[in-house]
């Protein structure tokens, strides 16, 4: 069917209508939820810049997936293996799912050793300030993940 032109091939094994009119950004969200499986989710950086929290969007595709999957070859996609529970906290849309604003902040944190607390503090600076979350709301969600203790470190820097 994508040789007789019924279909648009947008990676191995994930196609679409030509006549169906998605945002790019959208698609390479849903071809990454795809290609990774059901349980992945566009997370970390990338959450930040589909909510517009950050100035410029990542080079990479940040995914949270489960500890046993793997990135494709030759994809631009940057995991983040996660034990946690990967139902919780999540926005799903119609094609791919991507972390909560609170879960989105709350990984950030975790992950600083990884990525820098800086991009993480700045964040959550911003969205408390526009009223888009709350402090609670941040700690509730690092309780049900299990990430009280990694993030409980940079709580001075953000109230200060």
């Amino acid at each position: 069917m994508a040789k007789a032109g019924k279909l648009e091939k947008l990676a191995p094994n994930v196609y679409k209508y030509p006549s169906v009119l998605i945002d790019p950004v959208a698609e390479s969200f849903a071809v990454a939820c795809k290609r990774l499986g059901p349980d992945a989710a566009v997370a970390g950086p990338s959450a930040l810049g589909h909510r517009g929290l950050v100035e410029s969007p990542p080079q990479q595709l940040w995914m949270l997936v489960p500890p046993n999957i793997l990135a494709p070859r030759r994809s631009n996609y940057r995991l983040i293996r996660s034990r946690s529970d990967l139902s919780l906290h999540m926005k799903s849309y119609r094609y791919f799912r991507v972390t909560s604003l609170e879960r989105t902040l709350v990984e950030l944190l975790h992950l600083a050793t990884k990525i820098g607390p800086e991009a993480g503090i700045r964040a959550i600076r911003e969205a408390v300030a526009d009223g888009r979350t709350t402090l609670d709301q941040m700690v509730g969600v690092a309780k049900d993940l299990g990430y009280q203790k990694s993030i409980s470190k940079y709580w001075e820097a953000i109230l200060i």
